[in-house]
């Protein structure tokens, strides 16, 4: 059966316009070709995308893995896909596919529209999702990277204006050229009263941070600084702003998003020892 040749999620309705028999699925279950992972859905091999997710339980991509389809920056969440049900639908699989459940966030809310033909929710719809799934820095961050993207008008949506999401709103400042893990050191810093610019220049070099007159704390994103070629670069530029009085702090963004606590002891050690100030 070539359409099992890709390893997926199917429905039976997919099968049959794909030219299979009833009698062809059955014999490609008992063969073990593929398995019937509840009634009317098949798999061959691992689920990996949130939309074979989306079809395994019936439901939709929502909240953050569906602001991720949309190209917005999102906190990443170990690789959790987010799946919206239809209230009150029961999402079991069989025993040997329990461990799909620990890979996924499902949502279930009392207010849900229909299921999208599509299979991924509305931008609307997952921020709507988002606010309930997201702290205050982490909401503002992604209506941030809305902003920057200019790819949908968050005013002209039909989204509430108070609460979580009113407050998120009035706190988005964004910066051309930040990225969501600098947004949250920015307010995180703000948070913790300490005075610092953004995006100031030293000679050829652009600064994500700079506290006081030299303490200079730099984001090394997951996309940018990943290879041996950018490594170098940023050893050099530490190397340029350390030979003109500057000392640099640098935190990867996995530091930012899952050990912030560390990265705040050691800024406030260095602003207390007076490292961000000359002579």
């Amino acid at each position: 059966m070539d359409t099992f040749d890709d390893p997926a999620v199917f429905t039976t309705k997919e099968l049959i316009a794909a030219g299979h028999t009833k009698r062809e699925i059955a014999e490609a279950v008992a063969d073990g070709t593929v398995t019937r992972a509840r009634r009317g859905i098949f798999l061959r091999g691992p689920v990996q995308s949130s939309l074979d997710f989306a079809k395994l339980f019936r439901g939709s991509v929502t909240c953050l893995s569906a602001l991720r389809h949309y190209g917005i920056w999102t906190p990443t969440d170990s690789g959790l896909h987010h799946i919206r049900v239809k209230r009150r639908q029961r999402y079991r699989l069989p025993p040997e596919l329990d461990s799909y459940l620990l890979r996924c966030r499902v949502h279930s809310l009392t207010d849900d529209p229909a299921i999208p033909d599509g299979q991924v929710d509305s931008f609307a719809e997952a921020i709507r999702c988002a606010v309930r799934c997201t702290t205050h820095e982490q909401l503002v961050a992604i209506l941030e990277s809305v902003m920057r993207a200019n790819q949908f008008d968050l005013f002209g949506l039909d989204l509430p204006r108070f609460g979580r999401l009113g407050a998120a709103v009035a706190a988005a400042s964004p910066l051309p050229g930040e990225s969501g893990v600098e947004t949250l050191v920015r307010l995180r810093m703000e948070r913790l009263r300490i005075s610092f610019q953004t995006q100031c220049w030293v000679g050829p070099y652009r600064l994500d941070f700079l506290v006081g007159e030299r303490l200079v704390i730099e984001i090394d994103g997951f996309e940018f600084h990943a290879d041996q070629q950018s490594f170098r670069r940023d050893r050099e530029r530490d190397r340029y702003l350390e030979l003109r009085g500057y000392r640099v702090l640098r935190f990867t963004a996995a530091e930012v998003l899952y050990d912030w606590d560390a990265c705040e002891a050691e800024i406030l050690t260095a602003v207390r020892a007076r490292i961000h100030r000359r002579g």
